[in-house]
């Protein structure tokens, strides 16, 4: 996800033994570097932004001119914690995170009127390889980290097949129309939204806005 070329060499691949892609899912990232970013490795931090922001663009970038060609696609992006609110000790991830969906949102923009959808998922919790790096890391996550991991152990967490049904509404004609939005597997009611889609699109409804001062 790091490197162009590399990117690049895998889309034509399975272009060649697939044919065109219409429905691509950006389901990769890291978390980085966990705790004060005074003490953050440099490399690290850079790093981060490298695979949940610039390879979700390589992504994208290499099989967008075959969804323009063939007039039509689907882009799904796995957003996360942070992308909607500041998440303190994760400065990397939240940040690139935050910028996916702003990516996500501009790019929704300029393919309106090319019949590509890209939209975002926020998965919630899900028990994966992050959160035993979350546990490893102690207390340097803070303790809104250590409130999320207690809780989790409670609950078990979101089961993954919750964000894999959104991943498939979006990638299917169910959700034509809907563009440029955050959506919630755990919180948003997706699965209703149906006739709405226009209204939801006439408004700042899962998007990231900035709120005025009243």
């Amino acid at each position: 996800m790091r490197r162009w070329r590399d990117v690049q060499a895998v889309v034509g691949q399975v272009t060649k033994r697939f044919g065109p892609i219409h429905i691509l899912v950006n389901c990769s990232g890291v978390l980085g570097p966990i705790g004060t970013t005074h003490n953050a490795s440099v490399k690290h931090w850079l790093e981060t932004i490298e695979i949940n922001l610039v390879g979700s663009f390589y992504v994208i970038r290499a099989v967008l001119p075959s969804m323009l060609a063939a007039g039509e696609g689907k882009i799904i992006q796995f957003s996360g914690g942070g992308a909607a609110y500041g998440r303190p000790f994760f400065t990397a991830y939240s940040a690139s995170k935050a910028a996916l969906v702003r990516f996500t949102e501009s790019l929704a923009a300029e393919l309106r009127d090319k019949n590509i959808q890209i939209n975002a998922i926020a998965p919630g919790p899900v028990k994966s390889r992050m959160w035993d790096e979350l546990r490893a890391s102690g207390s340097a996550g803070g303790q809104q980290a250590i409130d999320e991991l207690k809780k989790m152990d409670m609950t078990g967490g979101v089961p993954a097949e919750r964000a894999a049904a959104l991943a498939l509404f979006l990638a299917s004609n169910r959700s034509n129309g809907l563009t440029g939005r955050l959506i919630s597997a755990v919180h948003d009611k997706w699965e209703e939204i149906g006739s709405r889609i226009p209204k939801v699109m006439s408004s700042d409804a899962w998007t990231l806005r900035r709120v005025p001062l009243d």
